[in-house]
């Protein structure tokens, strides 16, 4: 994930712009396949679809984009109070442009937090980082279990939750050692020794010191206990909104395979590096079946992602422009003098504002 807006060389744009195309493509086939003559018959059923139905996919979808940005300020929360408009606002902004490739979402994520909420890039980097861990540490143990057992019964429950209980515990006792001053002072330590002493160097120790704030982030119980009930709820919903479409054109999906659909929508999204457009939706759609028993009839498949697809699409389209709205066009990237909502930790301090430099004192910058 990039995380500075940088100067991208021919390749890198041809990369980006051929990643994007093969979303189109992808999307294109998933289309295709949704459209095919088996399926005319349920893609009919559409448009006697119930307005619960609809209103369920567009609700489901609306509390799944809260429920990500919630995740993003919980576990930012003990370096830096975001209020929840604004963090509701700005993940509905950069979860729309998300779509696109080149991470202007990612991008657009940074400046706004950087320019306007006056968190560090580095600690924004760090925050970025602790939360795909925990997205990994979550989703990790259910993908492996789910593909050696597809079929939800106790056993899976079982591993399921030993995995993530696991994998989750060693995320966050790792991150209470490099935590606290005590904690800092081994990581730095640490750190200094892999970089052969370039991180202990004075123009470095500003960048390493907000760095290790994803530590901080991971070590707290409440934000770490928070951050992975946020994931688990929307992990949940997004499932859910899997069984829904498949019951709006007659066919019912069952939870491991909702879940199985969920996992690989939602990471298939968030790592995409050329937007998510249409990756998530072909990729959904032809890996699942790759999973279904042998003669299981799967051709349906594509036109329940698509849906999915769309109602999310609308959902977020209409909540990006409410955020940009919120959020004001003309002052968004402009800085803010005097930051009110950060928490003043070592890990993460605020930079100050033009009026209150002096020369010759320690500055944070934007960088």
């Amino acid at each position: 994930m990039s995380l500075i807006p940088d100067r991208r060389g021919p390749l890198s744009i041809i990369l980006q712009l051929a990643g994007f195309a093969a979303g189109i493509a992808l999307l294109a086939w998933c289309v295709r396949q949704a459209l095919r003559p088996e399926n005319q018959g349920k893609l009919d059923r559409l448009a006697d679809a119930s307005p619960a139905q609809i209103t369920g996919l567009l609700a489901l979808s609306l509390v799944s984009l809260a429920v990500n940005a919630l995740s993003f300020r919980s576990l930012l929360y003990p370096v830096h109070l975001l209020k929840i408009p604004d963090i509701l606002a700005i993940n509905s902004l950069c979860t729309w442009l998300n779509y696109l490739p080149f991470k202007i979402g990612a991008i657009t994520r940074v400046l706004i937090h950087n320019r306007r909420d006056a968190v560090p890039v580095f600690t924004i980097g760090a925050w970025f980082i602790a939360l795909a861990l925990i997205m990994l540490a979550v989703c990790g143990p259910l993908i492996a279990v789910s593909l050696l057992r597809p079929h939800v019964d106790a056993l899976w429950i079982t591993l399921s939750l030993l995995g993530v209980l696991l994998t989750c515990t060693a995320l966050h006792m790792l991150a209470r050692f490099a935590s606290g001053d005590a904690g800092r002072a081994r990581a730095t330590s640490l750190l200094s020794t892999l970089t052969l002493g370039l991180s202990a160097r004075p123009f470095a120790q500003t960048p390493v010191r907000h760095a290790i704030a994803g530590a901080d982030m991971l070590a707290s119980p409440p934000a770490f206990s928070a951050t992975l009930l946020w994931r688990a709820i929307d992990l949940s919903l997004q499932a859910a909104r899997f069984m829904l479409a498949a019951s709006v054109i007659g066919h019912s999906l069952s939870a491991d395979r909702a879940l199985l659909a969920a996992l690989a929508f939602f990471l298939i999204g968030v790592f995409s590096p050329a937007g998510m457009l249409g990756t998530r939706e072909g990729g959904t759609a032809w890996l699942l079946p790759l999973v279904a028993a042998q003669g299981e009839d799967t051709s349906w498949f594509a036109a329940a992602v698509l849906i999915v697809g769309a109602s999310e699409l609308i959902t977020n389209t209409a909540c990006a422009a409410l955020g940009l709205i919120y959020l004001r066009p003309d002052r968004l990237l402009r800085e803010r003098s005097a930051p009110q909502h950060t928490k003043h930790q070592p890990a993460s301090t605020p930079l100050p504002s033009p009026d209150e430099s002096r020369p010759g004192a320690d500055q944070p910058d934007h960088r």
